[in-house]
């Protein structure tokens, strides 16, 4: 199934990064190689990602709903990098979310790698109430001492009933990352 970030989406995500409902922060700690950066977002206008079948054809809008560029402690070679995810969702009745946690080098604009465990289906109990949960991935030994990274958290919307029709919506989310020094 082929899918596109939709204009519209991308509109969203700018006002989430720049709009007066988002709050970031970027701290450090004492600790050598750690530092913690926040983001929460309320959408005044929910967020979704949606798929349309036709004639086996999938038209598929698949947000960004968390971007993180950042910058790592120049004092570790190497760190463990931790990211939080929590939501509020609905799904369409059948149908699901595949939430997937990426990031890559800025320097080089390489190729975006999968946090561990890579994706996580999201369902809820009813299409026309919100639920939320927190998830959480993980990278092993990312080489720091300064280099600059871009984490993203993607949303695929998954046809669970063969409708031909999937949306995946949320109102608030908030994004937690933390660099530690790596086997600390």
């Amino acid at each position: 199934m082929k899918g596109r970030v939709g204009i519209g989406l991308l509109v969203v995500l700018l006002l989430a990064l720049l709009g007066p409902s988002a709050s970031v922060s970027g701290a450090s700690s004492n600790a050598t190689g750690h530092r913690r950066w926040e983001r929460s977002t309320a959408f005044e206008v929910p967020w979704q990602a949606s798929c349309e079948i036709h004639a086996g054809i999938a038209n598929c809008d698949v947000p960004i709903v968390a971007l993180v560029r950042v910058t790592t402690p120049s004092d570790v070679q190497k760190v463990d990098v931790v990211a939080t995810l929590s939501l509020d969702y609905k799904t369409s009745s059948g149908d699901w979310g595949q939430v997937e946690a990426f990031f890559r080098d800025t320097a080089g604009a390489g190729d975006f790698v999968a946090l561990n465990p890579g994706s996580f289906p999201v369902v809820s109990p009813s299409s026309d109430l919100f639920t939320s949960t927190t998830l959480v991935w993980t990278k092993r030994a990312v080489p720091a001492a300064g280099r600059k990274y871009e984490f993203q958290i993607r949303i695929n919307p998954r046809d669970g009933d063969s409708d031909a029709e999937v949306t995946v919506q949320g109102t608030k989310l908030s994004f937690v990352l933390e660099t530690w020094k790596a086997g600390a």
